[in-house]
């Protein structure tokens, strides 16, 4: 919730108590709290009545009330910052989450959370405080380090890579597709001059979404710099195995990946695997717990690149019934 000027608002009406919880650790640990408690707080009113008691305040000399005013307002806007992260879990905590977390925790997490400004960048925090809640044991410190450096073009790209993943899973099943198995998150970042040269004039004009998430300001270096992606150092793209069948998910869809019959150029592994290639990006470790952590919104021409760059290996991609 947030004022007339945008500023986070936290109304405790109506909270649950694993909320209410939760804002007492952090208060404990973070020195935040919901003033005027139980009710909305006016940060742009507060900032203002703050400011005006330091003037207002006979016992301090012209300096000393510039640098208590300067001081002032940083804090408050880190106040700020806390309440938009914390305001924007909110809705993602469950009612029943495990709060598996200690004030140690939020201590170092909301250091770095204090000065994250960027409204996109500060969802991904909301995220990533609301996962912790819920129970998710696979973020660390070194994932709140990392997020702390992350710009907003960087932040902007990392989502854009997340619009443009799938789930790939090796099959062993024949072809059946099952979700009981840990799938391989692959952003599907493909030499587009390849891609458009495949495609028919009526559909190029379609993949200007997935043009903007897979051409990353210079070449994604910011991200393999954050250790959050690995890029192919040439043209060839990153090799997966193939057994016959690869199923995968992305939109809240099912597919397979099929060969076609006339393939002729199978690279075999130890005579019966072959090799698929999937763009020339990869997830780290890191990158792939972040990316666990976020909902993105798919891009929706992913799959009509997907089908053509399959089409150039002699494969097909086939969506199979739930």
């Amino acid at each position: 919730m947030s004022d007339g000027n945008g500023f986070s608002i936290i109304s405790l009406d109506g909270a649950s108590d694993v909320i209410i919880k939760l804002l007492d650790m952090i208060e404990k640990s973070a020195s935040w709290i919901v003033t005027p408690k139980n009710s909305r707080a006016n940060f742009n009113e507060g900032v203002s009545v703050y400011i005006e008691s330091i003037k207002n305040d006979q016992t301090l000399n012209p300096l000393e009330k510039a640098a208590k005013i300067s001081t002032a307002r940083k804090e408050v806007k880190q106040y700020i910052n806390k309440g938009k992260i914390i305001s924007y879990a909110i809705p993602d905590i469950k009612d029943d989450a495990a709060m598996d977390v200690d004030e140690d925790w939020l201590a170092y997490f909301f250091e770095y959370a204090k000065n994250i400004s960027n409204e996109s960048v500060q969802t991904i925090w909301g995220k990533i405080l609301a996962e912790k809640c819920n129970g998710n044991t696979s973020i660390n410190r070194k994932l709140i380090s990392v997020l702390s450096m992350m710009d907003v073009d960087e932040a902007t790209m990392f989502a854009g890579l997340c619009s443009i993943t799938f789930n790939y899973y090796e099959d062993e099943t024949n072809g059946v597709f099952t979700t009981n198995r840990t799938p391989n998150n692959v952003p599907l970042v493909v030499n587009l001059g390849q891609v458009i040269r495949l495609l028919e004039d009526k559909k190029r004009d379609s993949i200007g979404p997935y043009f903007e998430c897979a051409t990353g300001k210079n070449d994604f270096l910011g991200l393999v710099e954050l250790g959050l992606i690995e890029k192919s150092e040439s043209p060839a793209d990153f090799s997966y195995r193939y057994n016959g069948f690869i199923s995968i998910e992305f939109n809240n869809e099912n597919y397979r990946i099929v060969e076609e019959d006339h393939h002729e150029n199978k690279v075999k592994i130890d005579g019966r695997y072959g090799l698929i290639k999937f763009g020339c990006v990869k997830f780290t470790l890191l990158g792939n717990a972040l990316y666990e952590l976020l909902s993105p919104d798919y891009c929706q021409s992913l799959e009509i690149v997907f089908k053509e760059y399959l089409k150039s290996q002699n494969f097909r991609l086939e969506r199979l019934t739930n």
